[in-house]
């Protein structure tokens, strides 16, 4: 891997076997920062045993890709003990005339345990991926990483069906400008923590959350959501649609502002809809949102402590998330996996269809229930 990402061509897959890799068996780290740096267009793709001649045939269920940034394997709870861990993985500053539509990928990979308060390499700012183009990041899982500065950073960023757990700073960045987006669908928040917000975009781009499960987050700076459009100018929008955001925080503050919001500078405001929104008071206006208990299958999971990062975020048989989204975004952009990689729209004969469009409807959340 280290010399065939530095030699990348455009278009370039690689594919990973299956199993964990620390951050001593990952090379020297790239002068420019990070182990590896991935040009335009390297994609990496986990979850191989070595018998596929085919990306299809993989099984991400049973085989996981882990990338480890604990070189000692010596973390202990609570984020301590850390001084080991790898501060950067990732770092892509390509330019090229392709950067709006040639995508860096990072599918089907679990990033864990990065970053600290003295991490090697950049003092624990855990930049998993940098890069100044765009990058799509699906079927992966972020758990336990401590980001000083971001965990990822790009000019325009698409992120699918991708699980971000106990992970501590922020998350996502989109700062670029021009063709530039943040699209973030059928993905799960669950007890991460931030000094001032979880996800923010910048510049001139649309942010667009569809289908995501964000329970138990927080961020410590009062008046800060988690999702954050920034420096928001040409009328650059933010739209929030079958989402569910329960039990989240900001400072004190457990109301609906806490979820998302946009800059000032923003020409509308956010635009959300049928969704299941914690402590909603229909100020901001909204179509189809309602307030009430999600009804997960686990909100205490097996350390017996309500929301701490290992519950099962999916809906209990009778949720009011249930057949109760909108069809509308998930049929313009295609979207047929839930964040499991089951189906979509699935109808539920038991329960009274209360969204919008024609059976079946979408459920609200991450997670189609089954």
């Amino acid at each position: 891997m280290t010399h065939s990402l530095v030699d990348a061509d455009l278009q370039t897959h690689y594919w990973l076997l299956a199993g964990q890799y620390t951050a001593d068996e990952l090379g020297e780290p790239h002068p420019s920062g990070g182990n590896f740096r991935l040009l335009i267009g390297a994609s990496l793709h986990g979850g191989f045993d070595g018998s596929e001649t085919s990306i299809e045939e993989r099984d991400l269920t049973v085989n996981r890709t882990v990338l480890s940034g604990d070189v000692l394997g010596d973390d202990l709870p609570n984020y301590s003990n850390r001084a080991d861990n790898l501060g950067r993985l990732f770092y892509s500053n390509t330019y090229s005339e392709l950067r709006d539509v040639t995508l860096t990928q990072l599918d089907g990979i679990d990033f864990v345990h990065f970053g600290g308060p003295s991490g090697v390499g950049n003092g624990g700012t855990a930049i998993l991926l940098e890069a100044q183009h765009r990058a799509l990041i699906q079927d992966c899982r972020f758990s336990e990483n401590w980001a000083g500065s971001s965990l990822v950073v790009a000019s325009s960023l698409e992120v699918a069906r991708t699980a971000w757990t106990s992970n501590r700073g922020l998350l996502m960045n989109q700062n670029g400008y021009g063709l530039a987006s943040l699209c973030i669908e059928n993905s799960s928040f669950l007890a991460n923590v931030a000094k001032y917000r979880l996800v923010v975009g910048e510049g001139w781009a649309p942010m667009e959350l569809v289908n995501l499960t964000v329970v138990a987050n927080r961020v410590y700076q009062p008046t800060w959501s988690l999702f954050v459009q920034d420096e928001v100018m040409d009328g650059a929008s933010m739209s929030v649609q079958n989402c569910i955001f329960w039990r989240n925080a900001s400072g004190g503050s457990t109301s609906e502002a806490v979820h998302s919001s946009a800059n000032a500078l923003a020409a509308t405001p956010p635009d959300i809809g049928w969704s299941c929104i914690d402590q909603w008071t229909g100020t901001t206006a909204s179509t189809g949102v309602i307030a009430v208990d999600p009804r997960f299958v686990d909100a205490v999971g097996p350390d017996g402590i309500p929301f701490s990062g290992d519950e099962d975020l999916g809906l209990t048989p009778g949720s009011p998330c249930i057949d109760a989204g909108n069809n509308e975004p998930i049929l313009s952009a295609g979207i047929e996996l839930d964040l499991a990689r089951s189906a979509r729209r699935l109808d539920d004969p038991t329960v009274l269809d209360t969204g919008n469009g024609t059976a079946p409807i979408v459920d609200m959340g991450a997670l189609e229930r089954r």
